[in-house]
């Protein structure tokens, strides 16, 4: 009986442990399982995240490519075909002006097509009776021909020009809603943060890019951060192009040769030869010049 007993006790014994085992085993599996399950549930999150990510990426690209189409059909519907136009004036009847410089002034106009755009307008009588003026005239008129070619998102539009017989040169080209960088550092009395700038010169190496790599080759010949507008909408432009430098010189009877501002200029532009050879390179100083003024102040 004893014996019987025992082996009664060892069987529910091994059964037990069996038991425990089968138990023990199916735990490892529920375990095994649920782990499956977590990392199958992560898996799918990362793959939701990853496509939200995507699918905002896309909607960022859409408006700015949207944007991009935007303003580039806003250009070429700007007619630049204008027989007349006018002075927008203010509520007290004063010209709105919105720059100025040595021997212009920059005023907001509204032509015959309805369409309100800029026209900077320089002061030539007293001198017009000069050769050397009117050389200078009309290779800068010249200039403004090939501009108007011009399609560039992050290209001032140049639309015409006029000379008066008043003894005036009107440049007209489209109006920009923004400030210069230079503005826009003196406003904030601090440099812009390194962020800004490569965004900036992204913008900048795009535009310089286009024009060196046109046929014949187009030069800015004043890169600055005054000649470097931003516009509301975080779009870079680049106005001026050195224009009216020869005719201001002229005037003024200095150097004609130097088209750039000093600090900005290339070293090999600085020759006592007379004769100075502007280039893409000059172009590129510059605008490094500039790069390290928009870091430093």
């Amino acid at each position: 009986d004893q014996e019987q007993e025992q082996k009664t006790q060892e069987q529910e014994a091994q059964e037990q442990e069996q038991k425990t085992q089968e138990q023990e085993q199916k735990t490892q599996e529920q375990e095994q399982k649920k782990e499956q399950e977590q990392k199958t549930q992560e898996q799918e999150q990362k793959t939701q995240e990853q496509e939200q990510k995507t699918q905002e990426q896309e909607q960022n690209e859409q408006p700015q490519e949207s944007q991009n189409k935007r303003h580039l059909l806003t250009r070429l519907t700007l007619d630049s075909n204008f027989s007349s136009w006018q002075f927008v004036r203010d509520d007290d009847g004063c010209k709105q002006q919105i720059g100025s410089g040595g021997f212009g002034k920059v005023y907001k106009a509204l032509t015959d097509k309805n369409q309100t755009v800029a026209v900077k307008i320089i002061k030539l009588a007293g001198a017009m009776a000069s050769k050397k003026l009117n050389k200078a005239v009309e290779k800068e008129c010249a200039e403004i021909a090939v501009l108007r070619k011009l399609e560039h998102p992050n290209i001032l539009k140049f639309l015409k020009y006029e000379r008066t017989k008043q003894g005036k040169l009107c440049i007209f080209t489209e109006l920009i809603s923004g400030n210069s960088l230079s503005g826009l550092m003196q406003q904030q009395q601090k440099p812009f943060a390194e962020k800004a700038v490569r965004d900036f010169s992204q913008q900048i190496c795009t535009a310089l890019n286009f024009l060196h790599t046109r046929k014949p080759t187009i030069l800015h010949r004043d890169i600055k951060g005054s000649n470097i507008m931003l516009t509301h909408k975080g779009r870079i432009k680049l106005i001026d192009f050195g224009l009216v430098k020869e005719i201001t010189n002229t005037i003024t009877d200095s150097t004609p040769h130097l088209c750039g501002t000093v600090f900005f200029m290339a070293c090999e532009l600085f020759t006592d030869t007379g004769k100075l050879m502007y280039s893409p390179k000059t172009d590129v100083w510059a605008f490094g010049c500039t790069v390290y003024e928009l870091l430093t102040g």
